[in-house]
């Protein structure tokens, strides 16, 4: 299906004057990391915290320190020493990683280093992975921290993930990433996803966190979800993607809402694809409506994957009860 027709034919519908709630989304200070910082700023939840690298942080058990792991040590020693460490000089398990001449031992323990360090102090732990100079070993850490951080707000750990460097395109490891925070931002609070997904500039980019945003809202606002995929999401790959998304979470509610909708589109092999969404929902719900709505539609290809579709449906409905058939014989 070309792109160009999927605006034109789902914008008609649409297209009735319904405006998206927009709300601002939270404040989201650029944190602070400069190299050789003593003192790291990271705003969660609109707070300031300042967090400190050394001394030790006040968790820390009294006593002496571990001595560092031995290169002959198990892993499961070293990772207990990284973690305990890490609650009171991460500073020394950073440097002792960068003594290691193995690579896969250094990027093991940064993630387990990471990991620990992110839970008692995520802004010191994200300065450390920002300075980083191994790329690998420095997504990997920027990973660990924002998963971390968006815990408890995803706003603040997708400006973290930003604030590394240039967005790259979608299937990057870093892209993945913030498409992932904002789909845990979505989750909580889609309206203020949505308000910051728009904003980003560079069209792919864009459509691709949208396509994200378009799965939350379609749980609750199916047809204002409709709306961002048509006239908001730049036709390609992820419009085609956040389509097929929002028909299925609205079949999931209303498939006859749903139908209506999806009978705009032009046939092509994406409204086959859209068609076998629905009736595959809509087959289990009401099977004889979703037959009534197939007999509208022009005979051609996604007809066809239509109807084989309403028959797997129907199959799925007979097999639990041939099943207690069986059981009861």
């Amino acid at each position: 299906m070309k792109t160009s027709h999927l605006l034109l034919g789902a914008g008609l519908l649409l297209a009735v004057g319904l405006c998206l709630p927009r709300r601002s989304p939270p404040e989201l200070e650029k944190i602070q990391a400069p190299v050789g910082a003593k003192v790291t700023t990271l705003e969660l939840h609109g707070e300031q915290s300042l967090v400190t690298s050394s001394p030790a942080v006040s968790r820390a058990a009294p006593g002496a320190e571990p001595e560092p792991p031995s290169p002959n040590d198990a892993p499961e020693a070293i990772r207990a020493w990284l973690r305990t460490i890490a609650a009171t000089h991460p500073e020394q398990a950073a440097a002792w990683i960068e003594s290691q001449a193995d690579e896969a031992r250094r990027m093991e323990a940064t993630r387990e280093l990471t990991q620990a360090w992110a839970e008692l102090n995520p802004a010191a732990s994200l300065a450390w992975a920002q300075g980083l100079s191994d790329a690998p070993r420095r997504e990997q850490a920027l990973e660990v921290v924002c998963l971390q951080v968006a815990q408890q707000d995803p706003g603040a750990a997708l400006t973290a993930a930003i604030a590394t460097g240039p967005l790259e395109e979608p299937g990057g490891a870093r892209m993945s990433l913030i498409e992932n925070l904002t789909a845990q931002w979505a989750n909580r609070d889609v309206h203020a996803a949505l308000d910051w997904a728009r904003k980003v500039p560079d069209d792919t980019q864009r459509g691709a966190l949208l396509n994200r945003v378009a799965f939350a809202l379609a749980q609750s606002e199916p047809l204002a979800a409709a709306t961002l995929v048509a006239t908001e999401i730049p036709g390609g790959t992820a419009q085609d993607q956040a389509a097929l998304t929002v028909v299925y979470q609205w079949a999931l509610r209303d498939p006859a809402s749903a139908a209506t909708w999806v009978s705009r589109f032009p046939d092509g092999p994406q409204f086959g694809e859209i068609v076998q969404n629905l009736i595959g929902v809509w087959g289990e719900k009401d099977a004889a409506a979703a037959e009534q709505w197939l007999a509208s539609l022009p005979t051609g290809a996604a007809r066809g994957v239509g109807e084989q579709a309403l028959r797997e449906a129907r199959q799925r409905l007979a097999t639990p009860l041939q099943q207690h058939d069986n059981n009861e014989e």
